[in-house]
């Protein structure tokens, strides 16, 4: 699953997964068992369209070619709870996690990016962890 380099959206999906452009970040949620922000994605190119399975699942046509930039193991993730309250504590609104993919609030962004990267050096990455890149040094906290 994490070697593949792809990510895969439904139907629903589309007019967000059509704005999506190489360099953006997918910020990957689990629902089962966990409901935990897991990893960051950098798409790597054009989304398109395929009949193809992904991951034994046949309703993510949309697909989106990324590359990951860290990834936690499944239980050592960041939780929806936590993440929104401290979202809302800094004023911003929590994160979609359920219909993704969605346009993050800043806020809840910034929130979800630093708490992967702090769990990260405190348990590891499952993945090689990548630079974000100098266009997202906003959302590092310093």
């Amino acid at each position: 699953m994490l070697e593949d380099g792809l990510h895969g959206a439904r139907e629903r999906d589309r007019s967000t997964v059509e704005k999506m452009q190489p360099g953006d970040l997918l910020l990957i949620y689990i629902t089962e068992p966990y409901s935990e922000w897991i990893g960051i994605q950098r798409a790597t190119g054009a989304p398109f369209v395929t009949t193809a399975e992904l991951h034994g699942h046949h309703d993510l046509p949309l697909r989106i070619p990324a590359e990951w930039v860290a990834a936690l193991h499944p239980g050592s993730g960041i939780g929806r709870l936590e993440a929104a309250d401290a979202a809302h504590h800094l004023g911003g609104h929590a994160a979609p996690h359920r219909h993704s993919p969605k346009r993050v609030d800043p806020t809840a962004g910034r929130v979800i990016v630093n708490s992967l990267f702090a769990t990260h050096r405190r348990v590891g990455s499952v993945v090689p962890v990548a630079a974000l890149g100098p266009e997202y040094d906003d959302l590092l906290s310093t």
